[in-house]
C-alpha cells in the first residue's frame, strides 16, 4: 500500500516510519482479494491480535473468574434515576460507573460510555460535581 500522492513528509520522518512499518513487519498484512480470501486471513491473523491485545493472556489468567456488580441507592432526578455501580472486573480490579435509566416504561436502548482513566471520572460525566 502506497501513502497518497499528495501526502509528503520530510525524509526523516519517512525513514522513521518506513522502520516502524515497514513490509517486513506486516506479516497479517491482508493481500487478498475474494470473500475466500478475507475468511482466510481472519483465521490466520485472529490468534495473533488475541496474543497482542492481551485477550489469551486474560483467558488464562482470569479463568474461574466471575464479575461481580453492586449497585448502589437509586437516585431519583429529572425525568432518570442514578446509581452508582461496582464492577469487578478482575480479582481486586473494580470498575466504577453510573447507570442512568429514564423515567418510563421502555424499552430504552443501552448507551455504553467509557470516562478513560482519570480519577472519578465517571462523576463528571454523570453530571455529579463535587466530592473528592
Amino acid at each position: 500500500m502506497q501513502p497518497a500522492a499528495d501526502c509528503h513528509h520530510e525524509e526523516h520522518v519517512a525513514d522513521y516510519v518506513g522502520r516502524l512499518y515497514g513490509p517486513e513487519l506486516r506479516e497479517f498484512a491482508f493481500r487478498g482479494s475474494t470473500p475466500a480470501d478475507v475468511r482466510a486471513w481472519q483465521e490466520c491473523a485472529r490468534p495473533a491480535v488475541r496474543e497482542l491485545v492481551g485477550l489469551t493472556r486474560m483467558e488464562r489468567e482470569l479463568a474461574g473468574h466471575s464479575p461481580t456488580v453492586q449497585l448502589g441507592d437509586a437516585e431519583a432526578l429529572d425525568g432518570f434515576t442514578r446509581r452508582l455501580a461496582r464492577i469487578d472486573t478482575e480479582p481486586g480490579w473494580p470498575v466504577e460507573c453510573w447507570l442512568l435509566r429514564p423515567d418510563g416504561d421502555g424499552p430504552f436502548p443501552l448507551a455504553v460510555m467509557p470516562h478513560g482513566h482519570e480519577a472519578r471520572g465517571h462523576d463528571t460525566y454523570a453530571g455529579v460535581h463535587g466530592g473528592d
